[in-house]
């Protein structure tokens, strides 16, 4: 007679057998893809959301008053961050199209016990989001049919495209049902977007859930017709007013209704309230250089660059490690860039020395 699993606590992962096998296939999916684009394209650009908006400056202000719960780690003591802040579509597409959107923080100068023990000089945190509150798939299991659609997508022939776009334009799957509110968003201004990190984090012995939420903004919102209108609302943006967004955190309350190994489930603020733990300010600044879109083309982010207080948790984060990591290395070497995380000091150099 099989043992009985011992019931879900706060907090707690339950890794799948064969998950350790299948986030090796899904690598190797994206490194075929990776390797096709190595053959064509220079530089190469990233598997996932390869359009840059721009590559911002920005500080993170954890204030005093911060909630009990989350006051660890990262959120401890009062203090401001340096930040870069890059913004992207998912496609190399014309922005006037519908899309998903990312919003991806690197902290500078954080001190602390690592996660990535091939990492031990890093002083990043990586805050990485996007503009739905969650993941379309539960689980690698569940994400790994999809990646092989979209490797068809990707490098297949023309009825192999089409077949799979169709498919995935009329599915009644749950996963395509997520995945086409995900990429069907048509934002103007990314600054007024709010940005979610669809999967938790570790905070103290349990979990939260991160997302950045726009202040009101004293301008009324711009549109324009261009192809790139969100790197140009950006830009006009910041020309004459900074940005601010309230961080905010979700605490796990019930491991059954809010799920660490289902990435698909948003978690019921009416049991578990978004409270506010820092602010996101992104200040007035002309960011369209060739040096500051070459750092953050070259950037690296994974929600495993940072602190072991705030380790990621769920299987899609458990990918993640694995792909993030390694995806990063072969586009970088590809690109000449430095295989290691990068200091303020690089920051405010691709800045031209400006603090």
């Amino acid at each position: 007679m099989p043992a009985r699993s011992l019931p879900l606590a706060i907090g707690d992962e339950r890794i799948p057998p064969r998950e350790g096998e299948d986030i090796e296939a899904m690598l190797a999916i994206l490194q075929s893809i990776q390797e096709a684009r190595d053959r064509r394209e220079r530089p190469v650009p990233r598997n996932l959301h390869p359009k840059q908006h721009g590559c911002v400056l920005a500080y993170l202000a954890v204030e005093p008053g911060v909630p009990a719960g989350f006051r660890h780690g990262l959120f401890g003591e009062p203090r401001e961050y340096l930040a870069a802040v890059r913004f992207s579509s998912a496609k190399m597409r014309d922005d006037r199209l519908p899309d998903a959107h990312g919003m991806s923080v690197k902290l500078f100068d954080v001190d602390g016990e690592r996660l990535l023990e091939d990492e031990p000089q890093a002083r990043t945190q990586d805050l990485v989001c996007v503009d739905h509150p969650v993941f379309f798939a539960r689980d690698v299991a569940d994400l790994l049919p999809l990646l092989v659609d979209y490797r068809r997508l990707m490098i297949g022939g023309p009825w192999a495209k089409a077949r799979t776009l169709l498919r995935g334009m009329v599915s009644l799957d749950r996963r395509f049902r997520i995945l086409r509110a995900m990429v069907l968003k048509r934002p103007t201004d990314l600054l007024r977007v709010q940005f979610w990190s669809t999967t938790p984090v570790r905070i103290r012995d349990g979990a939260m859930k991160l997302s950045f939420r726009p202040q009101r903004q004293a301008q009324p919102e711009r549109s324009c017709g261009s192809a790139d209108r969100l790197r140009l609302a950006l830009a006009a943006r910041l020309e004459s007013e900074e940005a601010r967004f309230d961080l905010v955190a979700q605490l796990q309350t019930d491991p059954t209704a809010m799920p660490i190994e289902d990435a698909t489930v948003c978690w019921d603020e009416s049991t578990a309230p978004y409270q506010k733990i820092a602010t996101l300010r992104i200040p007035v600044q002309r960011f369209d250089t060739p040096a500051q879109r070459d750092f953050g083309e070259n950037l690296s982010f994974t929600p495993w660059h940072g602190l072991a207080a705030h380790r990621p948790l769920g299987g899609i984060n458990r990918a993640r490690q694995r792909i993030y990591q390694a995806m990063a290395a072969q586009r970088r070497t590809a690109n000449g860039a430095a295989l290691r995380e990068p200091t303020a000091d690089e920051w405010h150099a691709a800045r031209g020395g400006s603090r």
